[in-house]
């Protein structure tokens, strides 16, 4: 497999390394959203609503699973609106249906919080989606759940907390031990449109109406203009109001100044280290598997350069399934960085019989 060596604009300095050509064409285009949906809200907090999308599956099958993806983003940016490109030939073209939501964000909303929205979200499909697709076109407990990044540990962590449980769960490089509060961007100084006082102020600012649950990835701003977001997402009310632009600003501040997991696990309000370590524990899904007597299947999705989530991550959470016989499938991608999967919009691409179809193999296994 052909990469090259190269600088990377500094919106995706996190592509340290030798970079695939495809993967780094792949992600200098928006993520693009399938044509059929519905949109949806499933839960109003403090007057801010929270939607989700329910993508029908384009080869529909009588009594077919579904899948909820959680998006990813430092648990402050990122939406739902696109899901990863290769869940559209995975999932849907092979038919099963796809459910992507939104959760409110750091530095307003505490990771507990976004795990809450998530269960909303789940809890709402479930009553709805019969109704929506049609009875006999979904068998509602034939779910599986994914998520990416920040969302992988979310995903992670909702293997613990729905009942009924998942048939499945798909952690993609997925933060699953938040004790290490040292992964992520290497520290540096700030340079950006707001000034630091301005920003220290903004992630102070703990109101509910200032929080935001649709948000920008990896300076979109920058790199696109708002009309290629607003096609490519199906979303044309998008704006880049001062909102959208300050949330961007926030997450690579907050990134660089390695805020982001304190912030998300509220570190401010614990007297104690010891009081605050065990809370990140109870967020921790490598740690709760301690205690926990059962977990859903579990297939893990890594690259193994990955500087933002290292693939020890997944590693360990793995080991320890494993030794509560879970059943666990580990695809790590040598070379891979985070964010490899985009590269994966079909069967055609190198490395998706390695990577990809292994996946959906075991999710369709144990979707049964």
């Amino acid at each position: 497999m052909s990469t090259v060596q190269g600088p990377v604009p500094s919106p995706m300095s996190f592509l340290a390394g030798k970079i695939r050509p495809d993967l780094l064409a792949a992600l200098r285009q928006p993520r693009t959203c399938p044509d059929t949906f519905s949109e949806h809200t499933f839960k109003v907090v403090s007057g801010h609503s929270l939607q989700l999308r329910v993508f029908p599956a384009t080869k529909p099958q009588p009594e077919a699973p579904w899948v909820v993806w959680t998006h990813g983003g430092g648990w402050c940016s990122g939406n739902h609106l696109a899901p990863p490109q290769w869940m559209r030939a995975g999932f849907l073209d092979r038919g099963v249906h796809l459910v992507t939501h939104a959760y409110r964000l750091a530095p307003q909303a505490s990771i507990a919080e976004m795990v809450q929205d998530s269960l909303d979200a789940v809890a709402w499909a479930r009553v709805n989606l019969p109704a929506i697709l049609g009875q006999d076109n979904i068998d509602i407990d034939r779910l599986a759940i994914s998520g990416d990044s920040a969302g992988g540990n979310l995903c992670a962590l909702l293997g613990f907390k729905l009942n009924p449980p998942p048939k499945v769960v798909i952690p993609i490089y997925a933060a699953t031990d938040l004790v290490d509060l040292t992964f992520g961007r290497e520290p540096g100084a700030w340079s950006g449109r707001w000034p630091e006082e301005e920003l220290v102020a903004a992630i102070n600012d703990r109101s509910p109406k200032s929080v935001c649950s649709v948000a920008l990835y990896e300076q979109e701003h920058i790199r696109f203009p708002v009309e290629e977001l607003q096609k490519r997402w199906k979303a044309p009310w998008l704006r880049y109001t001062e909102k959208i632009l300050l949330q961007a600003s926030l997450a690579q501040y907050m990134g660089v100044k390695r805020l982001l997991l304190p912030l998300a696990l509220r570190k401010d309000e614990y007297t104690d280290d010891d009081t605050f370590n065990a809370a990140v524990r109870t967020l921790s899904p490598l740690h709760l598997l301690d205690n926990a007597s059962a977990y859903p299947p579990t297939v893990l999705l890594h690259g193994e350069a990955d500087v933002l989530v290292p693939v020890d991550q997944s590693r360990r959470f793995a080991d320890k399934l494993r030794s509560k016989q879970v059943p666990v499938l580990e695809l790590y991608e040598p070379g891979g960085p985070h964010v490899f999967d985009q590269v994966y919009y079909d069967e055609s691409v190198q490395g998706w019989d390695k990577y990809i179809e292994p996946l959906l193999a075991f999710v369709e296994e144990h979707q049964r």
